[in-house]
């Protein structure tokens, strides 16, 4: 394999002491494959993609794959060692899943045509006063079934709106989230099994918990179940 990614690399150059780019000019890395491409360059997780083919990634989609070239020239940065990579390579996908970072949705989201994927990206962030906002104008913007109506209930829960909040993410999960991916349910279900620990009914609430990670398998549901799970054995 190895063999294979070095006959794809025609140029591979490493710049530090580099200032880091402006956040809301560049794609976030979430996943990396190893081996890949990416891997081999040394790019990690949470760094960015600064551009590609010298095009800022704030303007280009997180699915790379969609746009096909012969060659391609990947620029990312390392934000632990403060260092530019170039990997100039043939047009075979480096190994990455990308994601707009926090500041770019900020700056660009649209209530009327952005991704709810945006949303869920600020709800990893725990950005909930941002999530709060953009839910709003979303629905003020669309009809009542979509996911920022799960996301505006998580952005009042998480602030301390309690009742408000499971109330919009009750109504999502019994009336709408049928309609969508199964990751805004798991988001949904993960604060109504918030709720009924609360309530003190730690069974259902745990239980529920293992069901939003079972819809929606990300590292901050994992986090929430293990913590949960070691409260009721007074582990913790």
């Amino acid at each position: 394999m190895q063999a294979f990614i070095n006959s794809q690399v025609r140029n591979l150059t490493r710049t530090p002491n580099v200032r880091m780019p402006k956040p809301s000019q560049c794609l976030m890395v979430t996943e990396i494959a190893n081996p890949s491409l990416a891997a081999h360059a040394g790019v990690g997780l949470k760094d960015f993609l600064v551009s590609l083919d010298s095009v800022s990634a704030a303007e280009v989609s997180p699915s790379t794959y969609v746009t096909r070239a012969r060659m391609r020239e990947w620029s990312f940065y390392s934000r632990p060692r403060h260092e530019l990579i170039t990997l100039e390579a043939t047009g075979i996908e480096p190994g990455v899943a990308l994601q707009p970072t926090p500041d770019l949705i900020r700056e660009r989201y649209d209530p009327k045509t952005s991704s709810p994927k945006d949303l869920e990206v600020l709800w990893e962030a725990r950005d909930f006063k941002t999530l709060e906002d953009l839910a709003r104008k979303s629905l003020a913007a669309r009809e009542r079934d979509h996911p920022a109506l799960a996301y505006l209930g998580a952005a009042l829960y998480e602030t301390g709106r309690r009742p408000e909040g499971v109330a919009l993410v009750e109504e999502f999960a019994t009336h709408f989230a049928s309609h969508w991916t199964m990751n805004f349910t798991g988001v949904a279900y993960s604060y109504l099994a918030l709720d009924l620990l609360a309530r003190g009914d730690s069974e259902a609430g745990i239980g529920m918990l293992h069901t939003a990670f079972e819809y929606f398998p990300c590292p901050r549901l994992a986090d929430l179940v293990l913590r949960k799970w070691h409260l009721r054995e007074g582990r913790l």
